[in-house]
C-alpha cells in the first residue's frame, strides 16, 4: 500500500507505504486512508502536496 508525496508544482517526488501481514489484508482499505491522511497532515508542513 502506498500514496504519494507530490512537489507543490504537482511532480512526484516521493511516497509513503506500509506492508501488512498477509492475515491483516482485510485491514488494507484501512490502512490505505491512514496513509491518506499522514500525508495531508504532515505534507503542507514540508511544502507537499498529496494526491
Amino acid at each position: 500500500m502506498a500514496t504519494p508525496l507530490l512537489a507543490s508544482d504537482g511532480r512526484p517526488i516521493a511516497a509513503i507505504s506500509a506492508a501488512l501481514d498477509p492475515a491483516e489484508a482485510d485491514r488494507l482499505d484501512d490502512v490505505g486512508e491512514e496513509l491518506k491522511k499522514a500525508v495531508a497532515v504532515l505534507g503542507p508542513r514540508y511544502g507537499l502536496n498529496h494526491a
